[in-house]
């Protein structure tokens, strides 16, 4: 028995400081496998707002083709009716990045893309962090994983070379929470995307918004000039906060149609008299609300017999943005040459969805 206890009290065990020594082996251990773990999951996380945004950018770009100007993110100033409220972009949301403290609207650029995806979002004035209201489609849209605003900045519409050709938007991902970064995006002096920047004045929504639209985005860029250095710093992966921002480019290219109405006025006898039948005129409408009313919409250009024009919209940029509707119609002039009071006369002969430069000869 005394031989037993001895072999007992002789069994060895850790003391303090090994244990210690384990602990801190370990914590080393995890401390290296936590950190590139991390930044898998940084980069898997990256990778997917990618493919996100790119989606969202392609819904973006398909609302375009909707007739419903309502549901088109595309109805700009300028290239709308009177009867349709314009889109709301974020020009006027960029105080504070990552803020979900916005109150929503019906014509908010995600509320007709939530609309879109068959979803109906909540009442006018619901703030977006308002969990129980704004969820499903609309959080989808409006949140990437780091619960940070995503913002969809519209291009300027005025009759500048480069926006004469197409009409630019920009869609910006900000993969950190801002709650910590406490990050701004300066401002530009003016809201109003029509109109043409006065030189030097790099302060105008034009240049502001051209500055973000051209700059180099990526994993290894500078921050856009006028941004503060708060943009500079680090965040765990080593990125900088500018780093971090997924941007994606929209373009909506603008495109003219050319009539040739080939109807000419015709001499005609009627025994001892003779008179002119003025050859058929035919009428362009394009950005009108719904089919219904199109003569009310942002584009109406006759073109009388014997005549040929290229077609210029409601505001100084020419040609119609991509995927709107034009319909064509050909009416007789009345004795004077004139359009007949009844539109009765009109005859439809065209309608499409401008995809391309069109050109209609008509005989």
């Amino acid at each position: 028995m005394k031989k037993l206890l001895r072999n007992t009290h002789n069994f060895a065990g850790f003391t303090l400081v090994e244990l210690l020594a384990i602990m801190c082996i370990l914590a080393i251990l995890a401390g290296i496998m936590i950190f590139p773990a991390y930044g898998l999951i940084e980069r898997t996380r990256f990778d997917k707002e990618v493919d996100v945004t790119q989606k969202i950018a392609e819904e973006i770009k398909t609302s375009f083709r909707m007739d419903d100007l309502t549901k088109n993110i595309s109805a700009i100033n300028g290239s709308i009716p009177d009867t349709v409220t314009p889109t709301r972009f974020d020009y006027e949301l960029l105080t504070e990045v990552g803020t979900d403290s916005t109150a929503l609207t019906y014509d908010s650029w995600y509320s007709r893309l939530a609309r879109a995806r068959g979803e109906t979002p909540p009442p006018d004035g619901t703030l977006l962090s308002n969990d129980s209201q704004v969820k499903g489609e609309l959080r989808a849209i409006v949140f990437n994983a780091y619960g940070s605003r995503r913002l969809l900045l519209v291009g300027p519409a005025n009759d500048k070379e480069v926006n004469r050709e197409a009409q630019r938007y920009l869609l910006l991902s900000f993969m950190f929470s801002n709650k910590d970064a406490e990050l701004a995006i300066p401002a530009p002096s003016s809201t109003d995307y029509t109109v043409s920047a006065a030189d030097g004045d790099m302060t105008s929504y034009e240049n502001w918004f051209n500055t973000l639209y051209e700059h180099n985005w990526g994993p290894t860029c500078s921050r856009p000039s006028g941004w503060g250095a708060e943009w500079d710093g680090k965040s765990p992966t080593g990125m900088t906060y500018a780093q971090r921002v997924i941007a994606v480019r929209i373009v909506q290219p603008r495109h003219r149609v050319t009539i040739n109405n080939h109807n000419i006025k015709k001499k005609k006898t009627d025994g001892s008299d003779t008179y002119y039948v003025y050859g058929e005129a035919l009428t362009l409408y394009s950005n009108f609300r719904t089919h219904s009313e199109k003569t009310s919409g942002k584009i109406k250009i006759d073109v009388a017999s014997g005549d040929s024009s290229t077609t210029i919209p409601g505001f100084a940029a020419p040609g119609i943005l991509e995927g709107r509707r034009v319909i064509i119609t050909r009416w007789q002039p009345d004795d004077l040459g004139n359009r007949p009071s009844s539109l009765g006369a009109e005859k439809e002969i065209f309608s499409f969805l401008l995809n391309e430069p069109a050109a209609i000869t008509t005989n």
